[in-house]
């Protein structure tokens, strides 16, 4: 069994390959006394990366398929291509929205996937919150906004490789704005000014935990609130850290304990 933990118009695909380059007779497979302390969830989703038989993640023609399927079946939903990457990929986001466009009087929420390229879960559950709300979980967007970046790398998610196509780390990138796929994401911000933000990440269960200590991670959830020193401190945001703590922190802790997850609260 494979564990990753998660730290939440017509589309014109460009140089495109069918599937992302990962290769699943790479990953680690655990022991089966591992495997059944971290049981798979009874929870089903149909969106690419969780058909039956599949192997591998999503590709990038697939993620335009899936969008593009979901905006002609849900009048909430609508797809901005943001531009695109140094490999020519389009960026898409996906817009949901009770009435079909941003409700001013919302809050709006950003919701952004695989910045890392090689940590695909953010990018998946992307897809899958899309769905839920577009269609069963679509009374929500009566209360908000919703905008969705899939895939905040889409060459270094297709390659199946952290990094930008010249080896810059987006997520290293929200100053200098050095790449194309960084200056999107800011376009996104400047243009709906989201009040919340969720960036979504995985930390490695095995690889280098088993290299270095010959052990595995013994939690399925890493939470972090923005607790970090230069937060707290600032003296543009004094409550930041409190805040995050208060309206992020305590409202995770009753569902991660009711399903069962193993976590751990980071920092």
């Amino acid at each position: 069994m494979q564990r990753y933990i998660v730290l939440l118009l017509t589309l014109v695909a460009h140089a495109s390959v069918a599937h992302a380059q990962f290769d699943p007779t790479k990953v680690m497979r655990e022991a089966q006394s591992v495997a059944q302390r971290f049981p798979d969830p009874a929870v089903h989703f149909s969106t690419p990366g969780f058909r039956p038989g599949r192997e591998d993640f999503t590709s990038h023609a697939d993620v335009l398929a899936f969008l593009e399927a979901l905006s002609q079946e849900s009048p909430r939903v609508r797809i901005e291509i943001l531009g695109l990457s140094q490999g020519g990929l389009s960026m898409p986001m996906v817009l949901l929205t009770d009435s079909g466009k941003i409700n001013s009087r919302l809050p709006t929420v950003l919701i952004i996937g695989q910045q890392h390229g090689n940590e695909p879960a953010g990018g998946e559950a992307a897809l899958v919150l899309a769905q839920q709300l577009a269609n069963p979980q679509a009374g929500l967007l009566r209360r908000v906004n919703v905008l969705i970046i899939p895939r905040g790398n889409p060459d270094g998610a297709e390659s199946f490789k952290r990094t930008t196509a010249n080896g810059i780390d987006v997520n290293r990138d929200h100053l200098l704005l050095n790449t194309p796929e960084s200056r999107m994401i800011a376009l996104a911000v400047h243009r709906y000014r989201p009040q919340l933000m969720l960036d979504l990440h995985e930390f490695t269960v095995g690889g280098r935990w088993v290299e270095k200590f010959g052990g595995l991670m013994k939690y399925d959830a890493l939470v972090q609130a923005a607790t970090v020193g230069n937060l707290r401190s600032a003296d543009r945001h004094p409550r930041a850290g409190p805040l995050c703590a208060t309206y992020l922190r305590k409202p995770c802790e009753p569902w991660v304990d009711v399903l069962f997850i193993p976590h751990h609260w980071r920092h």
